[in-house]
């Protein structure tokens, strides 16, 4: 994957401006979607980065599951997969 493909840096600009929150709903929105090309490779991969900056885990994505718990790591107090 190229990182310097500019569809990857405009995700990765949008998902920097997202509080955790909205990061956390882009990745419900992308829960169960069948098709994989490209583009959701490198929408993928720069939203798992962001949650790495954030400490927040993905485990749960890296094997999109259909499952909305993910867990959060040490300084984080809720769970990607509650309404807060």
């Amino acid at each position: 994957m190229n990182k310097q493909d500019s569809r990857y840096q405009q995700f990765e600009e949008r998902f920097k401006k997202m509080n955790d929150n909205e990061l956390i709903h882009a990745y419900k929105n992308d829960i169960g979607k069948p098709g994989w090309v490209s583009s959701r490779a490198l929408f993928i991969t720069a939203l798992r980065e962001e949650l790495n900056k954030r400490k927040l885990s993905y485990s749960d994505i890296s094997s999109l599951k259909n499952n909305n718990d993910i867990t959060i790591r040490q300084d984080k107090k809720t769970n990607i997969g509650s309404e807060n």
